[in-house]
């Protein structure tokens, strides 16, 4: 089983709480029949739909509760999905997709001004990260927004068309109902206006962009926490977040100081923070996160 591990790209279960068994989508390429049926039935009782797209072909196996494996038909909607896989394959010569999109929100009225009263280079009103990550309506309007871009920096047009036939294709068919997760990964990294960002994933299910928990970063690369305990890394662990001496560094540590209070941290400022280079670190002890922002 080495090979197909090292060829097994993706995995995805579809099962409500109440199903004994499971349906999982991998991605085997170059592995032979023999391979594929072993790979299911060591995975237990179940359905899996094995893509191999260099072999050019989608098998499904069903596997009962005493591991006997049964190899089934494609459904006339599961062959028109594996088509419109190989299609966009066979176009781009891979299963993922990578770029990004510039996004320019205006913050809403509802939401305070107090981040841009923190920055020393404010940023004019838009939408940052930071916003994306505590606000959930503006998250769905950036999302909402990704959805409807017409271009992906970083990919071809060659590319970008594949994705969007792809798009057109499985949206003509009930995707869920096949029981096939699309093995296509499209990760795009959406870009505010200050330089912080935030990756989402597109969901062939509903036709639009998902946010991917835990992706955001400020405009100088240090995470952007969901809440108290990811902002100390962890239960048990002390998280850094770095800004340098420079316009940009001092904007990016004036958010995130906010950002910090604004999920429940503890956090120590001096009266002289925003000026040169800052560390601040932040620990996770007896369910309280600690900040606390030292010189550089």
């Amino acid at each position: 089983m080495k090979r197909i591990a090292g060829c097994l790209i993706l995995l995805m279960v579809l099962a409500s709480p109440q199903a004994i068994s499971k349906t999982i989508t991998f991605v085997c390429n170059g592995c032979n029949p023999a391979e594929k049926r072993v790979l299911a039935v060591e995975s237990g009782a179940g359905d899996y739909f094995i893509f191999d797209v260099v072999n050019r072909n989608l098998v499904h196996w069903h596997v009962n509760q005493n591991t006997t494996a049964q190899l089934l038909s494609l459904s006339s909607d599961q062959q028109f999905l594996y088509n419109a896989v190989q299609s966009f394959y066979d176009t781009t010569g891979t299963l993922d997709i990578s770029g990004y999109v510039d996004l320019s929100i205006e913050r809403p009225n509802s939401i305070t001004l107090y981040r841009l009263q923190a920055a020393s280079t404010p940023s004019g009103g838009k939408v940052t990260a930071f916003d994306v990550v505590t606000t959930p309506v503006i998250k769905q309007e950036a999302l909402n927004q990704l959805t409807k871009a017409n271009s992906i920096g970083g990919a071809t047009n060659q590319v970008l068309l594949a994705f969007k036939t792809l798009a057109s294709y499985t949206s003509s068919i009930n995707v869920l109902g096949t029981g096939i997760r699309v093995p296509v990964n499209a990760q795009i990294a959406a870009i505010m206006p200050d330089g912080s960002y935030f990756l989402a994933e597109f969901d062939f299910n509903i036709q639009s962009f998902a946010y991917m928990k835990g992706s955001a970063r400020d405009a100088v690369g240090n995470p952007i926490p969901e809440d108290a305990i990811s902002a100390a890394g962890g239960p048990e662990s002390i998280q850094k977040y770095i800004y340098p001496d420079t316009p940009i560094g001092h904007e990016a540590g004036g958010l995130g100081v906010q950002h910090l209070k604004e999920i429940g941290a503890r956090i120590d400022v001096p009266v002289d923070f925003m000026r040169g280079a800052w560390t601040i670190a932040c620990t996770r002890v007896e369910q309280v996160t600690q900040c606390h922002a030292l010189p550089r």
